[in-house]
C-alpha cells in the first residue's frame, strides 16, 4: 500500500512476518519506534508498517474503516476484525 513502510526485510528468506498496523487517523511513521524495536528482536522477520489507502474524515491521517458516526464500541475491535472492515483478504 502506498505509505507503507518496509523497516526490516533480511537477506533470503524471513523466519517470519511482522504486520504493524495504526490506528485511527494514524499513518505508517507512527510504529516506527515499535517495529525498530521488533526488528532488533527478531532479527529473521519481515517487519513492515502497512499504512490504510483510506483518508481519515478526523484529519491528516488515515485510517482502515469510515470512523465518523460510529459508536466506540465499535470502532475498539480486534486487528481481525479491523482487516475484515477493509476488505483485506488475510492467507
Amino acid at each position: 500500500m502506498p505509505g507503507s513502510i518496509v523497516i526490516q526485510q533480511p537477506p533470503g528468506s524471513a523466519g517470519r512476518l511482522l504486520l504493524l498496523c495504526h490506528s485511527v487517523n494514524g499513518g505508517a511513521p507512527d510504529l516506527l519506534p515499535l517495529g525498530e524495536l521488533l526488528a532488533s528482536s527478531f532479527p529473521d522477520a519481515f517487519v513492515v508498517s502497512v499504512e490504510s489507502g483510506q483518508a481519515s474524515a478526523l484529519d491528516d491521517g488515515h485510517d482502515w474503516f469510515a470512523v465518523r458516526g460510529l459508536a466506540l464500541e465499535i470502532i475498539r475491535c480486534s486487528g481481525a476484525q479491523v482487516l475484515r472492515c477493509s476488505g483485506a483478504q488475510v492467507h
